[in-house]
Parts: structure tokens; sequence; C-alpha cells
């Protein structure tokens, strides 16, 4: 996917291309989308594409939301998703042209500390994690590359064949 990536928020608007994915969020000088209590240069979420698909990848020292949910491993994200990581909320919009992350910033309440749990009620949408180089999710999707029917076909003609081979009487040539 080669749309341009847009990050606005009240200040500004940042433009980034997929050489620079996956966009950080959180509190380090590499962030993209920086977070207010986010000093430490681990990323506290990180966004990014695969296969063409936007997605999601939390950290692991701020709970991260999606449209409420809590989200604990990767997930895909679709056009209108609302991200929540500590004070910020990321609000998608994927279109034709340009994948828009609008970030709104707030200060932290006491709605963000009780959602730090997430809602318990809701189960998480998960996908595997998601490999960043590309050499690594080229050897992750090998199985996308092998056509699987004829390779099945061609196993059980071979396999047929060698066993016919093998109970057949032998002819003796005169």
């Amino acid at each position: 996917m080669s749309l341009p990536i847009v990050v606005r928020d009240a200040k500004e608007e940042r433009f980034y291309g997929s050489d620079d994915l996956p966009l950080v969020v959180g509190g380090g000088p590499g962030a993209h989308i920086p977070v207010s209590g986010g000093e430490g240069s681990e990323a506290l979420a990180l966004l990014g594409v695969s296969d063409e698909q936007v997605f999601l990848q939390p950290g692991t020292r701020v709970p991260v939301t999606c449209n409420g949910r809590l989200i604990e491993t990767s997930r895909w994200l679709r056009n209108g998703d609302s991200i929540r990581v500590g004070s910020v909320r990321i609000h998608c919009e994927f279109g034709s042209e340009r994948l828009d992350f609008r970030v709104h910033r707030s200060a932290p309440t006491e709605e963000d500390a009780a959602r730090a749990d997430g809602p318990a009620h809701l189960a998480p949408e998960e996908i595997e994690p998601i490999a960043y180089t590309a050499a690594a999710r080229e050897r992750a999707a090998w199985h996308g590359r092998i056509p699987i029917v004829p390779v099945l076909l061609a196993a059980f003609f071979l396999r047929s064949a060698c066993s016919a081979g093998f109970s057949s009487p032998q002819r003796r040539s005169a």
C-alpha cells in the first residue's frame, strides 16, 4: 500500500510514506504521535500496514483501546475506528487517496484511569502479531504463495502412481 499517511492534530499536519511505517505512538524522541506521560523510549502502540490493511499493535505499558475495547494484541483497523492511548484519541479515516489519523488530546481524567483495566464484558478483537520487516513478513507468509490445491492433487497422483507400480505384477519379456 503506497498511500500517503497523514497525522493531524490541533497544531499541525504531518505527512508520512510507507517507508516510515510502523508509526510509533509514544513519548520517546522517535514518536510519530506523541503521548504525554510516555517519556520512555518504548512504543505505547504501533500503527502499520500489512497485506494492504492497516493494523494497530499495542505496547505493554499503557492500555490501548479501539472503539472502547481493550486491545491486547494486533488488530486490523477499519475506517471510522477510534483508538485511545492514555489521554490521546486517534480517529482513523481511510480513503482511496490517503490514510488519515486525526489526533485529539485531552487531560487525563478519572474515566481514563477506569478505562485502564478495559471493559471486562467485551472480548478483544485479536489477530496474530505482525512482523515489521519485509524479510520477516516474507518468511511468515510463505503459505500464501503456494497454491495448495494443485500441490495436494500432485501428491495424490504421485502416491497413487507409486503404489500402483509396486502392487502390479511384473511382466517378463521373452
